[in-house]
């Protein structure tokens, strides 16, 4: 029996397929039409087959890598499992996640393609999470009362041959703020700091 997560780690040049397995709290494969565990080679940095821990959200990092944020099932203590899509070992890093406000209460998550970095909504709040840092700092703040209904970082579906140009360079958040909806734009510069809203 499983439970599969709804978030997908495909391969980019074939249909195979990485997901979490939220009943057993593990990562299972998806190629030639069967779904199979994984084998723990050497060098691994946790056991792909055991985890033990929450998948909170997974989304694609840079080249075949995938930022996923894992929670400890009995506290708020997060760490980010970076894993290889395809590689010969796919249990690739763990970063622990020591000071990052809001993240327990974190309501939308992002990972960028450019940079070892992931956004996350809390509250009124746009956080980056620097992950080689294991640190989160505030990028944007609404005004306080405002609630976060969406946020979405343009990326190029994993099947086009040609990426956006503005691929991981636009953020974009939907509010509800003084009984109304919102949408706002943000464009993303170096080191993914937001340089314009609109």
């Amino acid at each position: 029996n499983w439970r599969i997560s709804k978030y997908m780690m495909p391969n980019l040049s074939s249909d195979d397929m990485y997901f979490y397995d939220d009943l057993n709290q593990r990562f299972l494969s998806h190629a030639n039409a069967t779904i199979n565990s994984f084998a723990n080679p050497g060098g691994s940095a946790w056991d792909m087959n055991n985890v033990g821990k929450q998948l909170v959200y997974a989304g694609p990092s840079i080249n075949t890598y995938y930022n996923c944020l894992m929670k400890n099932n009995n506290e708020d203590k997060f760490f980010v499992y970076r894993v290889n899509q395809g590689a010969a070992v796919p249990a690739a890093e763990i970063h622990e996640v020591l000071n990052a406000p809001g993240i327990a209460s974190g309501k939308f998550f992002q990972s960028s393609g450019l940079y070892l970095h992931m956004y996350y909504a809390s509250g009124n709040n746009i956080y980056l999470l620097d992950i080689p840092a294991q640190t989160a700092r505030l990028v944007y703040s609404f005004p306080v009362g405002t609630e976060i209904t969406a946020m979405e970082l343009k990326q190029s579906p994993t099947s086009l041959m040609f990426p956006y140009t503005e691929d991981n360079r636009q953020l974009v958040a939907a509010t509800y703020e003084g009984g109304e909806g919102k949408l706002y734009s943000f464009s993303i510069g170096h080191k993914d700091e937001f340089t314009n809203k609109n």
